[in-house]
């Protein structure tokens, strides 16, 4: 988002930020706190972005074990298929051609997948929470809501792999019209519903009337 954002200009910055710097991933990352150059769509001039997410690593796990046992397959399918006459022996230029394409429609599989990770992603700013969902190269859909409209927010975690890796779902209720949100599968879940807590305490601070 173009200059470094420090925290002490984020507001609601405290000291559960020293947790999530700690948390914080680089290149490539499920967990960012504070990013650096992280910009989106329809960001304003006094926002920074406090949290990029993405989908746990450890939830890549099932695509790229049917990645790897679709790679090995051919070499061990096709002369197993070949000794019980299940298919007939192929012509070396015919195999070669069913050979490229089968690889090429693996390489499809696994760079889509890896895109559907990358690029959906569930952002913290200082002024609002965003939820941005890829689809295909031609269709993406972005849910935002101001930090104001945030009525209550929880970290659900369940199952072995979510405990051990400390990964879960954080679920955001909004008020009005505003969309609800579910992060999935984002890392550090409870650090992340203590962060949004505190910015909708900062919000509320910096709304209440000066009393005399």
């Amino acid at each position: 988002m173009g200059p470094v954002v420090e925290p002490k200009k984020i507001k609601g910055a405290t000291s559960v930020d020293g947790a999530l710097r700690e948390k914080s991933g680089g290149f490539l990352a499920a967990f960012a706190a504070f990013p650096k150059h992280a910009k989106f769509s329809g960001e304003m001039e006094d926002e920074g972005v406090i949290l990029l997410m993405r989908a746990h690593v450890v939830t890549n796990i099932p695509w790229l074990l049917i990645g790897l046992i679709l790679i090995i397959a051919p070499p061990l399918v096709y002369p197993w298929a070949i000794n019980l006459e299940l298919i007939p022996l192929l012509p070396s230029g015919l195999k070669t051609v069913l050979t490229l394409l089968w690889y090429l429609g693996v390489f499809a599989y696994i760079f889509l997948n890896f895109l559907y990770w990358y690029f959906n992603v569930y952002i913290v700013t200082n002024e609002r929470v965003v939820d941005i969902d890829w689809y295909s190269l031609l269709h993406r859909e972005m849910s935002l809501a101001q930090i104001s409209k945030i009525q209550d927010v929880n970290a659900i975690q369940v199952g072995v792999l979510a405990g051990l890796f400390d990964y879960g779902l954080v679920t955001i209720q909004t008020a009005g019209e505003a969309p609800n949100f579910d992060f999935t599968n984002v890392p550090h879940p409870q650090l992340v519903v203590q962060k949004i807590q505190e910015l909708m305490q900062a919000e509320e601070i910096q709304w209440e009337p000066n009393m005399p």
